[in-house]
C-alpha cells in the first residue's frame, strides 16, 4: 500500500508565474516517493 502523506515542505513550482494574476502550484514529496500538488492560492482545498 502506498503512503500519500506529505514528507517534505511545499515549495512553489519553478513553472509558476511570478505575477499575482497567474495560477501557481506548490509541490511536496510524499512518503511513498510521489508528489503532492496544491493550488498556492487555496492550500486548504487539499492536494491532488
Amino acid at each position: 500500500m502506498s503512503d500519500k502523506r506529505i514528507s517534505t515542505p511545499f515549495k512553489t513550482s519553478s513553472f509558476s508565474s511570478s505575477t499575482a494574476d497567474q495560477e501557481c502550484v506548490e509541490v511536496a514529496g510524499t512518503l511513498d516517493g510521489g508528489r503532492a500538488v496544491r493550488d498556492s492560492k487555496a492550500p486548504a482545498r487539499g492536494t491532488t
